[in-house]
């Protein structure tokens, strides 16, 4: 197996060994799915990016994302420490000027980035998601509390029903009675399995 470059990266942070690590492999040509899942779950990360030519030649690249067990079509920190990744690399990628204002081809759709700089230096990226703010089924607020270790009381109803909210990967979005409840709660993996077996068509709880 050829070796592959990759960069490690903490996104939403000033501090080493802080913040969401990502690794992006910055030049994913000749990996396929399968190779893809395994790095990923090799790294263990949240999130692997694999950055690949564009399609389309007025964009940037092609980047495709993957948890340690899924590719999802978008999600935000690794579209931000891609960008990072890649304006730190140099002003050519995949034999092209890269600016400050980038277009990742992603499975949700277009991202727009805007790469930040202070004094020159790259120091983060604004992103723009790929679709418009979606509104989705509702779960019933007893899932989402047997998701989070706490009981049906625990999850506000006065502004809304949990429900899946999306701008190019759901998620279910729910508010809670307090902040004592947020302090309790504590992600429960068999009832998120349980949740995302009895909701067919949606994205996997998280």
């Amino acid at each position: 197996m050829r070796n592959v470059p990759y960069e490690v990266v903490d996104v939403f942070t000033t501090t080493r060994f802080g913040g969401n690590p990502l690794a992006v492999i910055t030049d994913a040509r000749g990996l396929d799915d399968r190779l893809m899942q395994q790095i990923a779950r090799e790294f263990g990360f949240s999130e692997t990016t694999f950055v690949l030519p564009p399609e389309h030649p007025r964009h940037t690249a092609r980047v495709r994302i993957f948890t340690p067990t899924a590719e999802v079509p978008f999600a935000g920190h690794p579209n931000v420490g891609t960008a990072f990744v890649l304006a730190r690399l140099g002003a050519a990628f995949f034999g092209r000027a890269l600016g400050d204002d980038l277009v990742f081809e992603e499975a949700a759709g277009l991202v727009a980035v805007t790469i930040l700089r202070a004094g020159g230096a790259v120091t983060g990226a604004a992103i723009t998601a790929p679709r418009p703010l979606e509104l989705g089924p509702e779960v019933a607020a007893e899932t989402v509390a047997a998701c989070v270790s706490l009981a049906p009381e625990d999850v506000a109803l006065s502004a809304h029903a949990p429900c899946f909210v999306s701008v190019g990967l759901p998620f279910v979005a729910a508010e809670l009675a307090s902040r004592a409840a947020l302090a309790r709660a504590r992600p429960n993996l068999d009832r998120f399995i349980e949740a995302d077996a009895a909701l067919p068509g949606q994205t996997a709880l998280s």
